[in-house]
């Protein structure tokens, strides 16, 4: 029975996420400021995360090969795929860009832990 929910928690982050991306990319283009599809890239961002732990929790019951292919699609669904959907989006919003914007918020989540580190 597990096995079904992720399947389909996996088709249907795949699904929403197709549609998100395809809806913020179309209200970009007609210039619109707010898109009500950063709710739909954020729902897909979580489903994919809560799937993603569901399999890697899943390595636990399985030896071998198995074991091993848990992990990675733990490993893909709740940090790969998330990282994709970001970039996807910067890269709509920024263009060819998009990196200098990722840089941009690397750098500020590194600046805000070490401010974090001092204060404490």
């Amino acid at each position: 029975m597990k096995f079904i929910l992720q399947i389909s928690g996996t088709l249907a982050s795949m699904i929403l996420s197709f549609i998100a991306l395809h809806a913020y990319s179309d209200q970009h283009d007609m210039g619109s400021t707010y898109s009500s599809a950063h709710w739909l890239i954020f729902a897909s961002v979580i489903l994919t995360v809560i799937t993603g732990i569901s399999y890697f929790q899943s390595k636990v019951e399985h030896e071998g090969l198995h074991y091993f292919l848990y992990a990675a699609l733990g490993i893909t669904h709740a940090i790969v795929v998330p990282l994709a959907i970001t970039i996807a989006g910067l890269k709509i919003d920024f263009g060819q860009y998009w990196w200098v914007a990722l840089l941009g918020i690397i750098g500020l989540i590194w600046w805000g832990n070490t401010n974090k580190s001092v204060r404490t």
